[in-house]
């Protein structure tokens, strides 16, 4: 029955937000990390433009990229099957996740901690 009532809040925030809403949202932060990640040295592999939320970057060393974030101090979950941020999952790459709960500081913490 609790999982009933939080799948029903979820629906009711989803319909309140908006779909169109919550992707131009998602949309903007995923075009930030387009811009800011590659001057860093971090290849997009996902297109521009993609309607998924999920961004994919390839780095040079994941290993070193754990290191980066846990060396900033950065709040970033790096692991379990509801991570915001992936690092070097299936190779040398970075994932994004993002979602209607992520905001601009949550990108400034992630270009940050990638720099």
């Amino acid at each position: 029955m609790t999982s009933y009532a939080a799948q029903d809040e979820a629906v009711k925030y989803i319909e309140k937000i908006g779909i169109a809403n919550i992707r131009a949202h998602a949309n903007r932060l995923i075009a930030r990390l387009h811009k800011e990640l590659p001057p860093l040295g971090y290849t997009p592999i996902t297109p521009k433009g993609t309607e998924s939320s999920i961004v994919t970057f390839l780095c040079k060393d994941a290993e070193a990229v754990r290191r980066k974030i846990r060396a900033s101090n950065a709040k970033i979950l790096l692991t379990g099957p509801n991570s915001a941020l992936t690092v070097g999952r299936f190779g040398n790459h970075v994932r994004f996740s993002v979602s209607v709960f992520n905001n601009d500081k949550d990108v400034n913490t992630i270009i940050e901690a990638l720099a």
